[in-house]
């Protein structure tokens, strides 16, 4: 498997967070003090493409997201900061997807079309939250690490139309299994079980495996906005 540049340098960043949430966790005694929540949120990804071709047309799409986290007080940590930042983990399903339209002329015909690329992945973010002073407002920023688990490549022709076709295949094989992001955005709470946020994310990873082309003549990386609502459950 072959990894982006940056992915060690991510790798080690993740530990780091991990270890200092294992220092600032807190003892048993404030255990009433931790929360998990279902998030329910629409995403929006889009695809850079690296080397895009003159006639292509890329697009964003949108679809459901769900996930499920815990909110831990990182009481250990001395003064305000430790009263106001929480550490929190989940597991969320997420589908990465972009479309290209394509237009050319050849030979005097036109041909034109569309494809798109999804990637539907079981993720594990690594959020903190910093409340701001006294508001119900909150800073959300950390890493997420997602596992592929099976990317489709759907492929339609529009014209000429006699030649007009539709075909999709599984392309798990040749996209990356592991996809790294950094997400930054806001949330705030509504009601005592009720937050909203939005955070936009980028990848740190491009999409192909070892520079396979049978995708797509260009490697590509995910962005991806996300807005919903978090329902807590657990206190």
């Amino acid at each position: 498997m072959v990894f982006s540049p940056r992915f060690p340098r991510l790798i080690g960043s993740i530990l780091l967070v991990c270890a200092f949430v294992l220092l600032a966790a807190p003892r048993a005694g404030h255990a009433q003090s931790l929360d998990w929540g279902v998030r329910l949120s629409a995403q929006v990804s889009t695809f850079d493409f690296e080397e895009p071709l003159p006639f292509w047309s890329t697009s964003s799409r949108a679809f459901p997201a769900v996930a499920v986290d815990v909110r831990l007080p990182l009481s250990g940590i001395e003064g305000p900061l430790g009263r106001r930042l929480r550490f929190t983990p989940g597991l969320r399903y997420v589908r990465l997807s972009g479309q290209v339209d394509f237009e050319t002329a050849l030979g005097g015909q036109v041909f034109a079309g569309l494809f798109t690329i999804d990637q539907h992945y079981l993720a594990v973010p690594l959020m903190l939250e910093l409340a701001i002073g006294t508001l119900p407002v909150y800073v959300i920023a950390g890493p997420e690490v997602a596992i592929l688990v099976k990317a489709e490549r759907t492929s339609k022709t529009t014209s000429p139309e006699a030649d007009r076709s539709s075909d999709t295949r599984n392309i798990t094989g040749d996209v990356r299994r592991l996809h790294t992001a950094l997400y930054g955005g806001l949330g705030g709470r509504l009601t005592s079980r009720i937050d909203v946020f939005a955070r936009y994310g980028f990848g740190l990873s491009t999409g192909l495996r070892g520079g396979e082309q049978t995708v797509s003549v260009t490697d590509w990386s995910a962005e991806e906005v996300e807005f919903g609502i978090r329902i807590d459950f657990g206190r």
